[in-house]
């Protein structure tokens, strides 16, 4: 096992977390940049990518029955980054809503093998340590993103979005680290275990959490802005 192989992995988790909330303190700028349009069209260009991620998660999980793991991610991960620094040319809310919500559908793409690809490369103790390697380090990620993107914020309202070159990086880290893998087989005739209850539970506390955690990010940056 590559030495690599780690924080390959956990840098995959990163560029989940840095999806939506990374262009955060921005929003104020692009709503004066983008003045002729409705507030909630401004607090779109946050939230798209979170709309697009359900729907191509599912699709990532048939994908894997037919390509790798790897080549989904490199998929995902070129997208993420083409669309992210891609977004910064748009001369309309329309295309850089685009943008956004094609940044979602990388995401989608990559986020459910940021976790089954530490149950494929680990087992035991080390896997569960890796799961809290991948929640803390993501967290960590997006809060030096959301620093960056601020600080770039400063140069105008476009140049916050070349954070999402660092996912180049983690592009290359995925080419030279990931080893591949092939498809999945799906067992024909083999019952599915249930899941428990409070599977569901921990699922819609933890959709709670993110709705507030959206909520506050789309408004912080423009009611900042209307206080000054």
């Amino acid at each position: 096992m590559s030495k690599w192989l780690k924080p390959t992995i956990i840098s995959i988790a990163m560029a989940t977390v840095m999806a939506g909330a990374a262009i955060s303190p921005a929003l104020g700028l692009i709503a004066e940049q983008f003045s002729h349009v409705d507030e909630v069209w401004i607090k779109l260009v946050l939230t798209a990518p979170s709309l697009m991620v359900i729907p191509f998660s599912f699709i990532s999980s048939y994908l894997t029955r037919k390509i790798s793991k790897r080549m989904i991610v490199l998929i995902g991960v070129a997208i993420y980054v083409v669309t992210g620094v891609g977004a910064q040319f748009s001369q309309s809310i329309e295309v850089l809503l685009a943008f956004r919500f094609i940044l979602g559908a990388g995401v989608g793409l990559v986020m459910p093998l940021s976790f089954t690809l530490i149950s494929d490369h680990f087992e035991g103790e080390e896997r569960a340590t890796m799961m809290g390697y991948n929640t803390a380090f993501s967290n960590v990620g997006g809060i030096v993103t959301m620093l960056l993107a601020g600080y770039l914020a400063g140069f105008g309202w476009s140049v916050p979005f070349n954070v999402y070159w660092i996912g180049l990086i983690i592009f290359i880290l995925v080419y030279f680290y990931l080893p591949s893998n092939k498809p999945i087989e799906v067992e024909q005739g083999v019952e599915k275990p249930k899941i428990p209850m409070s599977v569901y539970g921990y699922a819609l506390a933890s959709c709670g959490i993110m709705i507030a955690y959206i909520a506050i990010a789309s408004n912080m940056a423009l009611f900042l802005s209307q206080s000054d």
